[in-house]
């Protein structure tokens, strides 16, 4: 029997893609420390790690899960870290929750997000862009199965 389950639920949340300038390992880790204390102090959680932080902003409390919060989050960023980090940040209705099997983590899925990707990849360090809300609307329809089904 397969026990493996895919259980995201559809929210609304502020996220925050922070590409790092990876072209020395060295210098970039203590860089990508502050970066998460920064993003972990502004109640954010930190979905992915690479030379790029895939964070969110609704843990451990959803009132952390504001505009607010993650333009003060990218503002200080900018301050402390300007020629080595560029963000690309917004708002969205994604998916966000755990997948389960053997292994288990958190994921979490922002629309359209090769688009948001390249665009972040596309600026110069030391900048950031606000992605606009996208117009994607989830399906929620037969999207989770309930735990009961499990």
């Amino acid at each position: 029997m397969d026990e493996s389950f895919f259980a995201p639920r559809p929210r609304h949340f502020q996220f925050v893609l922070v590409g790092f300038l990876d072209e020395d390992p060295v210098r970039m880790g203590p860089v990508m420390d502050d970066v998460a204390k920064r993003l972990f102090e502004h109640r954010g959680g930190i979905e992915a790690i690479a030379p790029v932080f895939v964070g969110t902003f609704r843990w451990p409390k959803l009132d952390s899960d504001s505009p607010e919060v993650r333009r003060r989050f990218v503002t200080e960023v900018l301050e402390a870290h300007r020629d080595s980090v560029r963000i690309a940040h917004g708002e969205c209705d994604g998916l966000t929750g755990i997948y389960g099997a053997r292994m288990r983590f958190s994921c979490v899925a922002i629309p359209e997000y090769s688009e948001v990707l390249r665009k972040l990849l596309d600026l110069p360090f030391g900048t950031a862009v606000e992605i606009s809300p996208t117009s994607y609307k989830l399906d929620t329809t037969g999207t989770n199965r309930k735990p009961t089904d499990r």
